[in-house]
């Protein structure tokens, strides 16, 4: 077995495991290993299917596609070739129809995926694309080509084999087509492609400048088209390239749709009721000459636009409204669908007539464009609007499972706020079209969207509701809270809910403390019929039953979904079916932690009930009246039998899985605890075992047990070899074992929790702030003495075994397989590794197999070659430091010699916060601390704060104003040490996602009403075995950041990059 150079110690705790042991029993019989879940990559022949499609019991699945789901699910696009239809959408439904559209039949690909794109040639010749689940956030390409009008398929393999997720598919003939993709890093982040070949070989389009992320596009030819991106990039393509008209703009609004004619004219449209028209093939644009009705741009989000000849129809969100002009834009008006939800697409049906599909399956025709029938799935609403914050714990994860997996319950989930910011405009088409409906379906919700109009970031992490409604009133004119009450309103009236869930993060989310004030005032307006705005579109008025909201952990609720909750009807419990959503994402960055949090119970309680109730035992007691079968599927129970095996299994798990994170989490048990940890789950069924294992994982990091940690990544290693939590397992491995910092702090056996960080100063004049001793104290060595002694030589030595062996298992994957590619933070780590052992060749190799990505990691390991080779980077700014001769005195004063000679670093302010005048730091080092001051002038009307009295490790920063320091000693760009220090003196600090690294280091600050100081002193030893070493280079990113207002970074050394990453090479004094 590959792992077993992964050595382990440790001894038995006796009565913990006896206990696993006592609990355990053989009832096995029946359980098999999760199969292998089929693709079309490495399958030439596909056949639909029509039969419900059978889940494994207790499998770490998406909700099971039965019949009634396959029925529910969102439609994305639609095609017409004469009499022949087709539909495709999530879950891998192919829907089609031989009456021009009248009725259809329902089926589904053999394995699941995201299909938003359908194009016939003619009623036997054409082909489906879409999304599957891959190694990055791009996802794979789905294509497939039938030539039997859809009886049979088979895959393009070039598509899954190098395209990321596909948007749109346009074929021209057999062998020539276009596709607009996901942006993907490894692509450069290009998301249109063109291939000569029937699709076994793609390349990018040229195009006259790079960076534009289109998500749809008309052609008129194959050398001729109109394109539609994000943020409203507008672009045509020509014989010889894809040529930009307009980049991405400052505003949030986006264009998602396109229809050309045959005549040069051509339409796009998107957020906000944006409309526009050429009549030059796309080379200039202007708003139709008629107005859109009042109040458009507040409450119509375009999704589809198609004309047929003067007749112009454009729908998206609410769906029950269209837009129509049957004069070529002169004048709008706005015509009832009989739809709930929204439209995805709209096509050409003959010569006259229209086709279109969107949310819960359905599907409408219309012979003029202007009288519409629903034709499938009519009368179908939510259940359930689950409103969430954004992040994945602001998710309804395990309510979703129970009532919309198991109970069959429509929901839709909606996001009223998107991530900006630092977060990258790739990772936010990603979320909005691929990741954020696949892993909401994953729990059986019917559909997600999310709005454009109120963007939060990291910067908004710690606000109070009140600060994030005043940014937000800047990006409005002043009318946030008007605005999102009123869209919150549409979208009541849009899916017509029984019940709202506001989902948060915690009680700190102000995100979802915003929605627990407006959703009330929200429901009202839905449900009042002389609105006027909404009255004005004509949209009928809703009114909801019950509103509930998640309760923060440890409060007493009588209504509680569980991870162990056993779904009767699924066959598995409500933590598998949130594993399975997680898993679609693609691990985080490792250096932010494994993962988000998202939590093993979710606990609700009533805020607003129509029927005044205040408290209830179930979230629709009392409300069975309105489970119709219009908001309700029917589902099918399990046999006695299965259900039986599968309730016995899960109770065996909950109790071995709270021995086991017990176990994980007991203060000093870390070698009792790995040495009894193949006895975990020996008999559970696999995705039980796997889960259990995962979640004691997590239990023990959190209380800092990282020897349990790594054991338990080598205990899925051994126990489910080829498994992707096996190469998860061995990924984390690489960056763990490799890491400079986790390899210091497994040293240190240093416990220092709630120890002061400062003192009291000896002589000298009173500072304002808080202070250390004048000339600063070396602080106790740690453990092995910060001297490379045999025993450090060892654990280097087994680290580097280890590290080498998990490296092993990744490059043994099969070659070809989709989706098992090993992640950037894998390969830069071992790249590091290598450099550090003089592997100079090989670390080479490794970053020229990365420089080509288009992300932070290519950037970096563009950087790290030069490095490698003996240059400068060309991607970052690198200083020098001198060692220093004299110590400072730590006051906040920033009056000591060794300030005057010390490096310089000015801080700006990130374009997209508030604009504030220049912070300042300098940086010095000797051969026992690394010194940073920094002078940092107030916001806008700041002032002076209370300084603490005491200081503790890890202490909350809220709202205050700080400065973060994260310190890279091996340039991995995955782990690092993070201090931060906010204006009253307060301070956090943490090694990866493990606060339990407590550094002695000393801090004080000093304050004037128009600014604030800060010098921070950090013994070498806490940092670097043996201290810092002439000649070193250190990755170091400072960051001032007053959360929602003020980001401040260094400047970057090339325009638009993605970090301010400062390389700094420590020099001995000449």
């Amino acid at each position: 077995m590959e792992c077993a150079g992964m050595r382990r110690t440790g001894s038995v705790v006796a009565a913990i495991w006896l206990l696993l042991a006592v609990c355990r029993s053989s009832i096995c019989a029946g359980f098999q290993s999760e199969p292998e879940v089929s693709s079309p990559a490495n399958e030439a022949a596909v056949r639909l299917i029509s039969e419900d499609i059978p889940g494994e019991l207790l499998s770490a699945a998406a909700a099971v596609r039965c019949a009634a789901v396959l029925e529910d699910a969102c439609l994305n696009d639609v095609a017409a070739v004469g009499r022949y239809c087709w539909a495709v959408g999530d879950r891998g439904v192919v829907c089609d129809s031989e009456d021009g559209g009248v009725t259809w039949r329902t089926r589904a690909l053999p394995f699941d995926c995201r299909l938003t794109s359908v194009c016939f040639l003619t009623n036997r010749r054409g082909w489906i694309a879409g999304i599957q689940s891959g190694s990055d956030a791009s996802g794979h390409g789905v294509l497939l080509m039938t030539r039997d009008g859809g009886e049979s398929w088979e895959s393009v393999s070039g598509a899954a084999r190098s395209l990321p997720g596909i948007l749109q598919v346009r074929f021209f003939g057999g062998e020539e087509a276009i596709v607009v993709t996901l942006p993907s890093s490894a692509e450069q982040g290009a998301t249109l492609f063109r291939t000569v070949d029937g699709g076994d070989v793609w390349e990018p389009q040229t195009a006259n400048q790079a960076g534009s992320l289109w998500l749809a596009a008309g052609f008129s030819g194959v050398d001729e088209g109109i394109l539609g991106g994000f943020r409203q990039g507008l672009g045509v393509l020509t014989t010889s390239e894809a040529v930009v008209l307009q980049q991405s703009a400052r505003g949030l609004r986006s264009l998602r749709a396109v229809s050309c004619g045959g005549d040069q004219s051509g339409w796009v449209a998107g957020d906000g009721g944006t409309i526009l028209r050429t009549e030059d093939a796309g080379i200039t644009w202007a708003a139709p000459e008629g107005e859109l009705p009042e109040d458009s741009a507040d409450l119509f989000d375009i999704r589809a636009i198609c004309n047929q000849g003067a007749v112009v129809v454009a729908a998206g969100d609410p769906g029950q409204k269209l837009l129509y002009s049957e004069n070529g834009g002169r004048s709008w008006q706005f015509s009832e669908l009989p739809a709930a939800g929204r439209i995805c697409r709209i096509r050409r049906l003959g010569s006259a007539g229209f086709l279109a599909v969107g949310s819960f399956g359905q599907i409408l025709m219309s012979a003029d464009g202007r009288a519409w029938e629903c034709v499938r799935g009519a009368g179908r609403h939510a259940a359930i609007l689950s409103v969430g914050s954004g992040t994945l714990a602001g998710q309804s994860w395990l309510l979703l499972a129970g009532l919309a997996a198991d109970g069959g319950l429509r929901s839709v989930v909606w996001q009223p706020a998107i991530l900006e910011g630092r977060e990258t405009a790739e990772r936010l088409v990603q979320e909005q079209e691929w990741l954020g409906p696949a892993t909401t379906a994953a729990v059986g919700s019917g559909d997600y969207c999310a709005d454009w109009q109120f963007s939060v970031n990291d910067r908004f992490s710690d606000l109070t509701a009140e600060r994030l409604l005043e940014i937000w009133d800047r990006q409005t004119d002043g009318r946030a809270e008007d605005l999102l009450t009123l869209r919150l309103a549409r979208q009541i009236r849009c899916y017509r809910p029984v019940i709202i869930v506001i989902e948060s993060a915690g009680e700190d989310d102000c995100v979802g403390e915003v929605l627990r004030r407006l959703i009330p005032r929200a429901v009202e307006m839905s449900a009042d019929a002389a609105e006027p705005r909404l009255a004005a579109i004509g949209m009928e008025p809703w009114r909801v039953q019950r509103v509930i909201q998640r309760r923060p952990i440890g409060r007493v609720s009588s209504v509680v979904f569980s991870a162990a909750d056993l779904l009767r009807n699924e066959g598995t419990t409500g933590g598998l079916l949130q594993q399975a959503a997680l898993s679609i994402r693609p691990a985080v960055k490792f250096g932010s932690g494994l993962s988000e949090s998202v939590g093993d119970e979710a606990a609700y309680e009533v805020i607003l009930d129509a029927n005044g109730e205040g408290s209830v035992k179930s979230v629709f007691a009392g409300l069975g009246e309105f489970l119709t079968p219009a908001v309700r599927r029917q589902r099918t129970s399990l046999d006695r039998d299965r259900l039986q095996r599968a309730a016995t299994a899960v109770r065996r798990w909950r109790l071995e899985s709270g021995v086991l994170a017990g176990a994980a989490s007991a203060e000093n048990s870390a070698e009792s605890f790995v040495a009894g940890l193949e006895q975990a789950g020996v008999e559970l069924p696999e995705s039980l075992a796997k889960l259990q294992l995962t979640a004691a994982a997590a239990a023990g990091l959190t209380r800092g047990n990282l020897e349990g940690w790594l054991a338990i990544q080598q205990e899925l290693i051994r126990r489910f070899p080829g498994t992707p939590e096996a190469f998860a397992a061995a990924e984390l491995l690489v960056l763990a074992y490799g890491s400079a910092e986790l390899q210091l702090l497994r040293r240190s056996e240093r416990s220092a929790e709630n120890a002061a960080a400062g003192g009291v100063p000896e002589g000298g004049a009173e500072a304002g702030g808080l202070q250390v001793r004048p000339v600063v104290q070396p602080a106790a060595a740690s453990g092995f003495g910060g001297q490379r002694t045999a025993q450090a030589d060892a654990l280097r030595e087994l680290w580097d075994a280890n590290e080498r062996t998990a490296w092993r298992l990744l490059t043994q994957r099969a070659d070809g397989v989709v989706g098992r590619e090993s992640s950037p933070a894998a390969v830069l780590r071992h790249a590091v590794t290598l450099r550090r052992q003089e592997q100079f060749g090989a670390a080479t190799s490794l970053l020229a197999g990365l420089s080509g990505r288009s992300d932070v990691w290519g950037t970096w390991a563009r950087s790290e070659q030069l490095l490698t080779q003996g240059g400068k980077s060309d991607q970052f700014r690198q200083m020098v430091l001198t060692a220093s001769k004299s110590m400072p005195v730590l006051d906040g004063k920033l009056a000591e010699p060794i300030w005057e000679a010390a490096e310089e670093v000015r801080l700006v302010s990130d374009d997209a916060g508030e604009q504030a005048e220049d912070s300042l730091v300098l940086l010095a080092w000797d051969e026992q601390y690394l010194y940073l001051t920094a002078r940092i002038p107030r916001a806008a009307g700041g002032s002076r704060v209370e300084l603490a009295e005491n200081r503790y490790y890890d202490e909350p920063h809220a709202d205050r104003d700080r400065l973060e320091i994260q310190l890279d000693t091996d340039r991995d760009l995955s782990t690092a040490f993070r201090l931060c220090v906010d204006e009253s003196g307060r301070t956090s600090e943490s090694c990866w996602a493990l606060s339990s690294w407590n550094p002695r280091w000393h801090v004080a600050v000093d304050q004037e009403d128009s600014v604030w100081r800060v010098e921070l002193a950090i013994p070498a030893r806490e940092l670097a075995a043996g201290g810092i070493r002439p000649g070193a280079l250190w990755a170091i990113d400072v960051r001032r950041l007053l959360p929602g207002r003020v980001d401040q970074r260094p400047e970057a050394m090339v325009s638009d990059s993605q970090t301010r990453t400062l390389l700094v090479r420590f020099a001995r004094d000449r």
